[in-house]
C-alpha cells in the first residue's frame, strides 16, 4: 500500500475508493527522481545505435569495394611457353603457336593453352620445342576456321618477349 501512496493514488475523499491518476512523469519509489529523463536517454541511445547501423552497413561494402583491386594489368603478367609451331619459309604454317607452361598470375591466357601470333622472324630465329619468356598485352580467343592441315592455337594476340629472364 505504502508505493501505491508513493506512486500518485489520489483519493476523492474517505470511504470512496481510490482513483488511479497515471500520469506522464511518475515518481519512483526511493530516489525521487523521474524516469522521463531515463526513457529519454534509452530511446537517445537506441537511435544513435541506428545511426551507427546505417551508417556501417551503408560504408562498410564501400570499403570492401575499394580495398579489393580485381583488375590486373595484362603487361605485368610473365608467361613460360613451349614453341609448338613456326611460321619457316619451307612450312605453311598461318601462327608461331606457344603452349604455356607456367604464369604469374591466374588472370590473363589460362596456362595450358595455346597462343599464336604472327612474326615472320621470330620463326626463322626460333626451333620448334624451344623454352620462351614473354608478355601478352593483348590477346582474344580465336574464331576461325580449323582445318586438320595446320595447327591452330586457342588464342591469338601481341607477345611481347623478354629473353633475359
Amino acid at each position: 500500500m505504502q508505493g501505491e501512496d508513493y506512486a500518485s493514488n489520489i483519493y476523492k475523499s474517505e470511504g470512496e475508493s481510490p482513483i488511479i491518476i497515471r500520469p506522464r512523469i511518475v515518481l519512483m519509489l526511493n530516489t525521487g527522481k523521474t524516469i522521463e529523463p531515463i526513457l529519454k536517454k534509452i530511446i537517445q541511445n537506441n537511435m544513435k545505435h541506428k545511426v551507427l547501423l546505417w551508417l556501417m552497413l551503408f560504408f562498410f561494402p564501400l570499403a570492401l569495394g575499394t580495398s579489393c583491386n580485381t583488375e590486373v594489368n595484362l603487361e605485368n603478367i610473365k608467361y613460360e611457353g613451349k614453341i609448338l609451331s613456326l611460321i619457316k619459309s619451307n612450312n605453311n604454317e598461318h601462327y608461331n603457336i606457344i603452349l604455356i607452361t607456367r604464369s604469374t598470375s591466374r588472370k590473363g591466357v589460362p596456362v595450358g593453352s595455346s597462343i599464336g601470333f604472327y612474326d615472320r622472324d621470330f620463326g626463322e630465329k626460333m626451333n620448334e620445342g624451344d623454352i620462351v619468356h614473354f608478355r601478352v598485352p593483348m590477346f582474344k580467343e580465336w574464331v576461325g576456321p580449323e582445318t586438320a592441315d595446320h595447327h591452330w592455337p586457342e588464342y591469338v594476340g601481341v607477345i611481347d618477349f623478354n629473353y633475359n629472364e
